[in-house]
């Protein structure tokens, strides 16, 4: 039952990946700056705000299965240029659901966009989230970044500790994109950490949650058993 749920989701992910272009970039225009907050669109940007964040937002809606999401798939009028997003936020569709972004980021815009439709979003960084970008936020979406933020470093030998403690052990994802140990090192993919990164990702996601762990991207989910 799991894995048919999982290839559903896949499947699902997939349709959503076609039809917002999230390989070919800008990923859609309707996801700008407002739900950014970095002056760009979702996915289009430098190393920080990549067409994997796209990605990662097209698995963490298709997750909910939502009756919306179907809709959107099969209107052939409906193409990354004029996607709906902003029914997608009126829809709460990640309403319920618990997500954390492992390695966010200074330009974490996965996090920020699946917060506006509706999830409990966390992020963890080893820097702090007063040094994200953020020139289009407001105080009060400032703040609650802040409060679900975990400045961490992988290799603390407390870490699961400290992020099961802030966090909670149900969440329903965990993605992680591109991981450095160095704060302000650029990119690094994340495989010298990798057993440590799942061990903690498995620690904090509910039975049947998703690890989404990969930059071969879709390869890369994996339900917790």
């Amino acid at each position: 039952m799991a894995e048919d749920y999982l290839e559903n989701v896949q499947r699902l992910t997939f349709s959503l990946v076609d039809k917002m272009k999230v390989l070919c970039g800008p990923t859609i225009p309707s996801i700008g700056s407002k739900y950014t907050g970095v002056g760009e669109v979702m996915g289009f940007g430098d190393y920080f705000n990549t067409a994997i964040a796209g990605h990662n937002l097209t698995f963490a809606m298709a997750m909910t299965q939502h009756p919306l999401l179907y809709e959107i798939v099969e209107d052939g009028s409906i193409s990354h240029e004029n996607f709906p997003f902003d029914r997608l936020v009126e829809a709460r569709i990640l309403e319920g659901y618990k997500v954390l972004d492992l390695g966010c980021g200074k330009k974490p815009t996965f996090a920020r966009v699946i917060r506006q439709l509706g999830a409990e979003t966390w992020t963890i960084d080893m820097l702090e989230a007063r040094q994200f970008s953020r020139s289009g936020f407001d105080p009060r979406q400032k703040a609650i970044e802040e409060e679900y933020h975990i400045v961490l470093d992988i290799n603390d030998q407390n870490a699961i500790d400290r992020v099961v403690d802030r966090t909670g052990n149900d969440l329903d994802l965990v993605a992680v994109a591109i991981l450095s140990t160095v704060p302000g090192e650029g990119m690094r993919y994340f495989s010298p950490y990798e057993e440590k990164i799942r061990k903690l990702a498995m620690s904090v996601l509910k039975i049947g949650g998703v690890y989404l762990h990969d930059t071969s991207w879709l390869n890369g989910a994996e339900l917790k058993p």
